[in-house]
């Protein structure tokens, strides 16, 4: 799920408003991401009852945050074992048979990085990754058509401040959230704050809600940031959303938002090292 899809099970949760979701919230709502420390999340934001009453209302959207990608990434009935059977990962058929065709031209079209992979070079553990994530940008190229213009401007405005003026606060206020609550990652501090300023360029060069879902794409699998380039993967999220069935996509946000209004509906034991699983089609008990 990306940055729309999380701002959507925000509000569904009925935890938030507008307001906080794409305002000053919105920074919290992705640290996640910025931050890349879903596993710690995983592991401790289920429960809040000893977060700080000062840190409370960021844990709330990170929870809301880790809940949508636990819940569209391994299900809904537990929350102590990565199984793959998510919404995603029972979708991603569309984007697997899409993915060498999209490639291709890609690479015919001369619109990869020299350095970029090619599905022939990845591992199964890519091959998995591209799959199941393509469903979720297309998720947000769904969720794009029908934001309001307003709340796009918002999000832009709101991530902006990563890169004006005054970034260096609000960076280092990122950063001091993090710290407060406790959070790790595996990633290095200069690692972290190219993350950032990533999303702060995304912004910046963002014309449309859907910018950030083809941003993701160009940025995570090799492409050349042009013009080109993101009339073209626009057009291959476009031919994947419109495979995916509106109703059934409906009903998975709203159930995503209903676990977020509630997460200990699903909770049984707090994420550990337990093996990953995929059980999507055709291949249930497969270790990766």
């Amino acid at each position: 799920m990306d940055l729309l899809g999380h701002c959507d099970i925000a509000l569904r949760s009925g935890a938030h408003d507008p307001d906080e979701v794409y305002g000053d919230g919105l920074l919290d709502l992705l640290l996640p991401n910025m931050l890349h420390c879903h596993d710690w999340a995983y592991a401790h934001m289920w429960q809040l009852d000893n977060v700080p009453r000062c840190q409370l209302r960021a844990a709330q959207l990170i929870r809301s945050h880790v809940v949508a990608d636990w819940v569209i990434h391994y299900g809904d009935q537990q929350t102590h074992a990565k199984r793959k059977c998510g919404w995603a990962y029972k979708k991603m058929a569309v984007a697997k048979a899409e993915c060498a065709r999209f490639f291709g031209v890609a690479a015919e079209r001369r619109l990869l990085l020299p350095d970029a992979l090619l599905p022939r070079e990845w591992t199964k553990r890519h091959h998995l990754d591209f799959n199941h994530s393509i469903i979720e940008y297309s998720l947000d190229v769904l969720l794009a058509r029908s934001l309001p213009h307003r709340y796009f401007r918002m999000i832009q405005d709101t991530l902006l401040k990563l890169a004006g003026a005054d970034a260096q606060r609000w960076q280092a206020g990122v950063f001091s959230r993090f710290d407060a609550l406790g959070a790790t990652s595996e990633h290095s501090v200069s690692f972290l704050k190219n993350s950032i300023r990533a999303l702060a360029a995304d912004a910046a060069a963002a014309d449309s809600a859907d910018y950030f879902a083809l941003a993701t794409v160009i940025r995570k699998y090799g492409f050349i940031n042009n013009a080109t380039s993101r009339d073209y993967v626009r057009g291959f999220l476009n031919m994947i959303a419109a495979q995916l069935d509106c109703q059934e996509v409906e009903a998975t946000l709203a159930e995503i938002g209903r676990i977020a209004a509630d997460p200990l509906l699903i909770y049984t034991v707090s994420y550990g090292d337990a093996p990953y699983y995929f059980c999507g089609p055709r291949a249930h008990d497969e270790r990766l």
